[in-house]
C-alpha cells in the first residue's frame, strides 16, 4: 500500500470525500475547504473598507485543521502525489497555505491585509480629501488636519495607538473620528465611549463633540466610568475609598500576607531595593546586599548635588545643564541632567507644528 493511501486513512475518515460531477474522482473534502476559504479571503480583499484582524479572525480558526492538513502532506512530501491521484488545483492550494500562514498570528500584523489597508488609505486620503477638510468646520473653520491625522481617521483596527506630544493635536484627532464614526461608518453616538484622564480635556471634547458637532456621545473621566460601572452593579454600599484607607489596608496585607513568609520578604526587598537605587536582576538577597555596598553613587548622588548647587550662571542667573543648555528651573536641570548622563536623546521645549 502506498504511502499517501496511509496516510489518508489516518488523517482523512472514509465519508470526508465530495463528488464532482466534473471529475471521475472524488474531491477530498480539505480541498474542499481550502477553495471556500481562498473564496472568503478574496472576497473579504475585494471589499472596499479597512480590515481589522476581527474581519477574519474566524477564518483561522475554522480552517486550521485544513491548514495543518496540507502541511503535513507538504514536510512529508507527498503533496505532488496527493494533487495527481486526486486532479486537483495545485495553485489553489500554494494561495491557500501561503495566505493562512500570513495570517494566522492573529498576534502579529498581516502582510497581505497591511498592503490592503495601505491602498485603502491612500486612496481614501484622495476620494475622503474634500470632506476630511471640512470635518470639524463647525468646531473652528481654520483647523485642518495633517496627513497624519487624517489616516488615523481612516484606519479601523481593532486596537490602535495613537502617540502624540502635548499640542500636537489629540483632542481635535479625536473629535475628528467620532464624526467619521459617526457620518460614514454609521456607527451609532451610544456605542461610542469617549474618556480621558481630567475633567479639562473631557470639557474640551464635550465643547467640540456634543456642542459644536452636535454628536451625543459620552464623555467622561476614567474614576466617573468606574464609579457609574460599580453604581450599575448587583453590588450594594459601593463607596470610594481615600489614600489613608489605601495605606490600612496594604499595610494589613503586608503584615498579614507578607512578612511571615521569608520568601516573599525577600522578593519585596529585592523589588523596592532595585527599584529605588541600583537596577538588580539576580534573586538572592545576599548577593544583592554585596551588589549594593560596592556601587558607587558619588556621581549621580553626591557629586552631582554638590555641583547643582553651583549650576547658577553668574552673568544671567539661569540655570545651566552638564550640557551647557539654559533652562528655566533648577528641576528642569535635574531631568536634563539625569538624561544627559543616562545616554537619552531629549530635546527641550521643541517647538511643534501649529496645527490650527
Amino acid at each position: 500500500m502506498r504511502i499517501l493511501d496511509i496516510l489518508r486513512k489516518i488523517i482523512i475518515p472514509k465519508d470526508r470525500t465530495i463528488s464532482s460531477p466534473d471529475n471521475d474522482c472524488d474531491i477530498p473534502s480539505e480541498y474542499s475547504q481550502a477553495l471556500a476559504f481562498n473564496s472568503s479571503f478574496k472576497e473579504l480583499l475585494s471589499v472596499d473598507k479597512f480590515i481589522a484582524r476581527s474581519d477574519y479572525k474566524h477564518l483561522i480558526e475554522e480552517y486550521e485543521h485544513t491548514f495543518n492538513f496540507f502541511k503535513v502532506l507538504e514536510s512529508s512530501d507527498i503533496l505532488n502525489d496527493y494533487i495527481k491521484k486526486h486532479k486537483l488545483n495545485k495553485a489553489q492550494i500554494i494561495y491557500f497555505s501561503h495566505t493562512y500562514d500570513d495570517i494566522k498570528d492573529i498576534q502579529k500584523e498581516s502582510s497581505i491585509v497591511k498592503n490592503h489597508n495601505n491602498t485603502y488609505i491612500s486612496q481614501h486620503l484622495v476620494s475622503e480629501k474634500d470632506y476630511l477638510d471640512r470635518i470639524l468646520i463647525e468646531c473652528d473653520p481654520s483647523i485642518l488636519l495633517d496627513n497624519e491625522q487624517r489616516e488615523v481617521v481612516l484606519s479601523d483596527e481593532d486596537h490602535t495607538l495613537v502617540i502624540a506630544g502635548a499640542g500636537a493635536g489629540k483632542t481635535t484627532t479625536i473629535a475628528a473620528k467620532v464624526r467619521y464614526l459617526v457620518e460614514r461608518q454609521k456607527i451609532s453616538p451610544k456605542k461610542i465611549l469617549i474618556i480621558s484622564f481630567t475633567n479639562k480635556a473631557v470639557g474640551e471634547l464635550r465643547e467640540r463633540i456634543n456642542d459644536n458637532l452636535h454628536i451625543d456621545c459620552p464623555i467622561t473621566t476614567f474614576h466617573s466610568t468606574g464609579y457609574t460601572i460599580l453604581k450599575k452593579s448587583d453590588r450594594q454600599n459601593h463607596r470610594i475609598i481615600d489614600g489613608g484607607y489605601m495605606y490600612k489596608v496594604i499595610n494589613e496585607y503586608l503584615k498579614n500576607r507578607v512578612l511571615s513568609n521569608s520568601k516573599l520578604v525577600d522578593k519585596l526587598i529585592l523589588f523596592f531595593g532595585s527599584y529605588f537605587s541600583a537596577p538588580y536582576e539576580g534573586d538572592k538577597l545576599n548577593d544583592y546586599f554585596q551588589f549594593i555596598s560596592n556601587t558607587d553613587f558619588s556621581t549621580l548622588r553626591s557629586d552631582l548635588h554638590e555641583y547643582m548647587q553651583q549650576i547658577i550662571c553668574r552673568k544671567d542667573q539661569k540655570a545651566l545643564t552638564l550640557n551647557n543648555e539654559t533652562l528655566r528651573s533648577l528641576e528642569e536641570v535635574r531631568i536634563a541632567n539625569f538624561l544627559y548622563l543616562n545616554n537619552i536623546d531629549y530635546e527641550y521645549e521643541p517647538i511643534y507644528q501649529k496645527l490650527f
